[in-house]
């Protein structure tokens, strides 16, 4: 049989292929994500072995390989697959796009229900909420004899500094905290004192609810700052941040986690509301308001 010359291109895109996977493999292991000496016995072998895996393919596989797939982005996405988290993930040009511009919308719904009732509702903490949601915070009177409704059944988390930000309009003290490449560091208050300290907080969330969305409702829980009511949450307290390759292609990975002051690792068990409402993602707001005080 016949064997096929490697062309240029694919010389080349093995090469790059090759350097990707060097300055992942060294950028993980150096932050102790992964402790690569138990995984990698010896550079060189390994080395070794990726490159004759890569040259026996493209050298004997029975068909052209795909071509709209590079070497490089395959050995990345299986590199990071390999890591067995489901929040560390290689994502290519176009999904990094749509992933981007699903993550720059708040999609924020805020009225007021009556002259003591406000309602709230966004899916996701941006890196701007606080330029987007300041304002009608600032609506808000800060009585104990008015009601907030913080409606989070399809908040699915974002930036944690937003989340810090949000937290800090509700509560004087918050301590938050993260471990991050094996530190611990513990999070207080960015601001001194809170506008919204005294107005009464009923959250309402999901199964759907989900990391940053998760840290807001643990923390309210554990300083009974609010009522929390509906389903038991996701359960996913893990910090994640993206790190951008020059073709617009990203890796986004987990850098660490959170807990409560009081140690709550909420990660696969979730937020268990004060009032459990069943299929509670499926009730209208005039059906919540049957479970408001």
């Amino acid at each position: 049989m016949e064997k096929k010359t490697l062309m240029p291109l694919e010389v080349l895109a093995l090469a790059l292929g090759l350097i990707f996977f060097i300055y992942i493999g060294w950028f993980l292991g150096y932050n102790k994500l992964v402790k690569l000496p138990n995984i990698i016995h010896n550079q060189n072998q390994t080395n070794d072995k990726i490159d004759t895996a890569a040259s026996l393919l493209l050298t004997n596989y029975y068909s052209n390989p795909d071509t709209t797939i590079s070497i490089a982005d395959s050995m990345i996405a299986g590199m990071v697959s390999g890591l067995n988290d489901p929040y560390t993930y290689y994502a290519d040009q176009t999904r990094y796009e749509e992933i981007k511009s699903f993550t720059q919308k708040s999609n924020i719904d805020f009225k007021k229900l009556n002259d003591n009732t406000y309602y709230l509702k966004f899916d996701w903490f941006t890196k701007n909420l606080k330029d987007e949601l300041s304002g009608d915070l600032a609506n808000i009177p800060n009585s104990e004899n008015k009601i907030l409704i913080l409606d989070f059944r399809e908040n699915l988390g974002g930036n944690f500094e937003s989340v810090l930000w949000f937290l800090d309009n509700f509560l004087n003290n918050i301590n938050v905290v993260t471990e991050k490449y094996n530190t611990q560091e513990v999070l207080q208050n960015t601001s001194p004192t809170t506008s919204l300290a005294s107005i009464k907080i009923v959250m309402v969330v999901s199964k759907e609810t989900s990391s940053g969305g998760e840290l807001v409702s643990a923390v309210f829980q554990e300083n009974n700052r609010a009522k929390i009511i509906g389903e038991k949450t996701y359960g996913k307290n893990t910090i994640g941040d993206f790190f951008e390759f020059p073709d617009g292609s990203a890796i986004h990975i987990s850098i660490g986690k959170w807990v409560t002051a009081n140690g709550v690792d909420i990660n696969k068990t979730g937020v268990i509301p004060d009032v459990v409402i069943d299929s509670v993602g499926e009730k209208t707001l005039n059906e919540l308001l049957q479970f408001i005080p």
